[in-house]
């Protein structure tokens, strides 16, 4: 049996009801003008044929209890670069929240008909996967904006939340490092 922690990032709980209730994404993310201190780090877009097997290649190698990289639903995918060598250090993306969730639903406060009006501007970061030890939470920074960016641009909506699972052993540190919020735990799985 297994539990997966659910951890989301963007937007306070007072933000998120009000978000709720009104429909205003326009101010959810403060601070976000600040200059990139993390120029160390750049998001490669999978874009081509070429980058979407390196992509699925590293996840396959590198994310050892999740390896399958079909998703259903809206997605986009990054490599995960480093700047001055352009070399790949892991794969990361986003894409279509789960559709009910009972911890990240109770966080946000949305009944039924919110959830399904709303939905559409949350997101999941359904995989992230380093090669290097050392630059998780400097990732999600950068992740952050990007998706929020990336997801406007793709999908004409303006992304409020991100959720994501931890599978146990990993205890989601790098993402409790930037600041993301532990809302709950799943009732778990059963492996045969």
């Amino acid at each position: 049996r297994c539990l997966k922690t659910k951890l989301i990032k963007m937007g306070t709980q007072k933000f998120m009801r009000d978000w709720c209730m009104t429909g205003n994404t326009l101010s959810s993310h403060e601070g976000e003008s600040r200059s990139n201190r993390l120029s160390r780090i750049i998001l490669d877009k999978v874009d081509t044929k070429t980058k979407l097997f390196s992509f699925n290649q590293i996840v396959k190698n590198y994310h050892t209890y999740k390896p399958e990289t079909d998703i259903v639903g809206r997605c986009i995918n990054w490599l995960i670069r480093k700047e001055d060598d352009g070399e790949i250090i892991g794969a990361i993306g986003v894409g279509s929240s789960v559709m009910a969730m009972k911890d990240r639903d109770d966080y946000i406060g949305w009944n039924k008909e919110q959830r399904l009006r709303n939905i559409t501007k949350t997101a999941t970061n359904w995989r992230f996967c380093l090669m290097e030890k050392g630059y998780g939470s400097r990732v999600l920074s950068v992740f952050l904006k990007e998706a929020k960016k990336e997801w406007k641009k793709k999908f004409k909506e303006n992304l409020v939340l991100i959720e994501t699972l931890i599978e146990p052993p990993y205890t989601g540190s790098c993402y409790k490092g930037n600041g993301w919020i532990l809302v709950g735990k799943t009732k778990g799985c059963q492996f045969e």
